[in-house]
């Protein structure tokens, strides 16, 4: 069992943080302070890690019925419309920012990260190792691979948010830019990759 919950939070904070595209969604909602940044990592960790439980069992329940790679397609082409939007809308913040009233981030991070967490089934290869273990196992893997995606980009997230109060508005506005670049970049490749998928 200890190695299940050890193996589960190890998988999930490592998934969590190597991906490029979460990290693209998560930063530039967290230049804000450290604890807005830690909750928004924090809801998209939460709302990742809860995405890809929530697709493999899908997967396993449906898989006479549905085409999961169509469904993962399909929900890919709707993250990256959702980084499009992210970056554009950081972008915007740069360009014009009194016009934007403060607000926190944790809820749409939250559901930015479920739907991100159905996109793709790599993110199926993190779950592997529940399908093997007994019941008990596979339920304490599986919390844990949420624990570990959550507590991994909570400490992202904190990190940014730490990171942009300390540093001077020139920096804090190059940061936040080269955020919304990448978040656009990024999730234009999405949509390309999805579009051609589903041709």
């Amino acid at each position: 069992m200890i190695a299940a919950i050890l193996a589960g939070l190890a998988v999930g904070a490592v998934h969590a943080v190597t991906g490029p595209d979460h990290v693209a969604a998560v930063v530039p909602m967290s230049f804000d302070s450290p604890w807005k940044g830690a909750r928004t990592g924090f809801g998209w960790g939460l709302g990742h890690g809860t995405g890809v439980v929530l697709l493999a069992l899908v997967a396993l329940a449906f898989r006479e019925v549905i085409v999961v790679d169509v469904v993962a397609a399909w929900s890919e082409l709707a993250v990256g419309a959702l980084l499009l939007g992210i970056g554009a809308w950081v972008l915007r913040l740069v360009v014009a920012p009194a016009q934007v009233p403060p607000h926190d981030h944790a809820r749409a991070a939250f559901g930015v990260g479920t739907l991100h967490g159905t996109a793709g089934m790599g993110h199926l290869v993190g779950l592997l190792p529940a399908m093997g273990l007994p019941v008990a196992q596979a339920t304490a893997y599986l919390g844990a691979f949420l624990a570990g995606a959550a507590g991994a980009m909570t400490l992202v997230g904190l990190a940014c948010g730490t990171l942009s109060t300390q540093a001077g508005p020139r920096l804090r506005t190059s940061l936040v830019t080269a955020a919304g670049i990448g978040a656009v970049a990024i999730g234009g490749w999405w949509v390309v990759g999805a579009v051609a998928v589903l041709g």
